[in-house]
C-alpha cells in the first residue's frame, strides 16, 4: 500500500512540475513574423498572405508578413536564421531552398538547421 501511494506521489509530483514548465504559445500579444524571401506579388506572397490571416484567426494573434526579396530568396532565409528560435519566426519557402547550396557557394544559413 505504500509503495502504491509512494508511486501515486511521484507521479503526481512529475505532472505539476511538467505543468509548470510548460508556456502558451503564442503569448498575448506578441506577434508571429512570416518572412517572405521574395517581393509582394509573387506566387510565394500569394500563398503566404490568406495563410498569414487564417492563422491569426485561429491563433488569435497578429501574424505580420515580412517580405526580404533578393538572391533567389536567400537574403530572406538568412534574415530568418539569424533570429531566435522560439516559434515567432517563420520562413515562407519554396523549393528553392533545396537548390540554393548548388547555386551559391557561401550561404549565409545552413537550411537543414
Amino acid at each position: 500500500m505504500l509503495k502504491k501511494f509512494v508511486l501515486l506521489a511521484l507521479t503526481g509530483l512529475f505532472a505539476l512540475t511538467a505543468s509548470a514548465q510548460t508556456t502558451s504559445w503564442p503569448s498575448p500579444g506578441k506577434p508571429i513574423t512570416f518572412i517572405n524571401p521574395f517581393p509582394p506579388g509573387g506566387a510565394v506572397d500569394a500563398f503566404g498572405r490568406p495563410l498569414a490571416k487564417q492563422l491569426s484567426t485561429q491563433l488569435g494573434t497578429s501574424i505580420v508578413v515580412d517580405n526580404r526579396g533578393g538572391a533567389g530568396g536567400t537574403v530572406g532565409a538568412a534574415a530568418a536564421a539569424k533570429m531566435a528560435p522560439d516559434g515567432y519566426t517563420w520562413l515562407l519557402g519554396a523549393v528553392h531552398h533545396s537548390i540554393a547550396p548548388i547555386m551559391y557557394l557561401k550561404l549565409l544559413y545552413d537550411i537543414t538547421k
